[in-house]
């Protein structure tokens, strides 16, 4: 097979990797918390409402549960008819109090409304949100990247974002989700008024194999994941990685961060497919933490150089 062949085919196995999903462990919790603040909302009619604290390292899951719950709200029907039940809004970095408002407006030109979310005050706009929030019947707005509103150390700052969050909560039509990354994000929740409105975090901390717990969802996934991976024919070996030491080699390179995981088994795959095999050695799982996290920084050493593990092919 020439080299343009193994291009070809290294991409189009990507591209099919790339569409398998597999639950995060967290999944029905998230989804249940969610659950339990827009029902309680739907109580609470003109009254406050609760938030919900997601937060977790990048590539730890947080948007795959987020999309999941939308997947099953936001039916086509309803989108179509300008009823969005769960509104995403990806927050920019260094965003202001103005530019929160901002940017859920924005989030609502995605789905054809018109709101003029470059026109106003802060207060001005944030009228408007509530307004538009109402229209679309939205039951469960996600701020995502939620640690981008501190763009401060000073705590200061971080009670201004608090306390905006709290006015939405108070004054809003709908329950929040607040999605983001590691201390920053949790710095707003500092606010005591805004800790009262708060269910408990879904903190999707990074896996460790010292906690037996971790162990047996770790692997869980880690099986179904690979499974896939033999079931639609790109790696005949897949899931004997799950043997000897390459699943702590795989942990250490990852920091056991579920995305993390899944991109370097990706990457595997390719330099699988350019050394011309449909089966794992166990230099194509180093040459691939080499190149997505030893030589970018993430990691000082590569395990996968140590062990003496070998993979069974089938």
């Amino acid at each position: 097979m020439t080299q343009t062949n193994l291009i070809q085919l290294a991409a189009h196995r990507r591209a099919i990797l790339d569409e398998i999903v597999i639950d995060h462990p967290a999944k029905a919790r998230a989804h249940e918390q969610f659950d339990f603040v827009v029902e309680h909302a739907r109580h609470r009619e003109g009254a406050g409402k609760l938030c919900v604290p997601l937060i977790g390292p990048s590539q730890s899951g947080k948007s795959t549960i987020v999309e999941s719950y939308m997947k099953q709200k936001n039916t086509p029907d309803d989108v179509a008819n300008r009823k969005i039940h769960v509104l995403h809004v990806t927050l920019e970095a260094n965003v202001t109090r103005k530019g929160l408002a901002q940017n859920i407006l924005e989030s609502f030109e995605d789905h054809g409304f018109e709101t003029g979310f470059n026109r106003g005050s802060e207060t001005a706009l944030l009228a408007r949100v509530r307004k538009y929030l109402n229209y679309a019947e939205v039951k469960l707005l996600v701020l995502d990247e939620f640690h981008h509103l501190v763009n401060s150390e000073n705590q200061r700052v971080a009670d201004s974002v608090g306390e905006t969050i709290k006015r939405l909560l108070i004054k809003g039509v709908c329950p929040i989700v607040l999605s983001g990354v590691g201390d920053a994000a949790r710095r707003p929740l500092k606010n005591v008024q805004l800790q009262q409105r708060a269910m408990p975090t879904i903190d999707l901390r990074p896996y460790s194999l010292l906690d037996q717990n971790d162990v047996v969802e770790y692997s869980r996934f880690l099986m179904l994941y690979l499974r896939q991976f033999e079931e639609k024919g790109i790696v005949s070996n897949a899931t004997a990685i799950v043997q000897g030491d390459v699943p702590s080699c795989i942990v250490e390179v990852t920091n056991g961060v579920l995305g993390a995981t899944c991109n370097l088994l990706k990457e595997a795959v390719r330099i699988m497919t350019y050394n011309g095999r449909n089966h794992f050695e166990r230099c194509d799982l180093a040459d691939a933490a080499d190149l997505n996290f030893v030589r970018t920084g993430l990691v000082v050493r590569n395990p996968f150089h140590l062990g003496l593990s070998p993979l069974r092919v089938n």
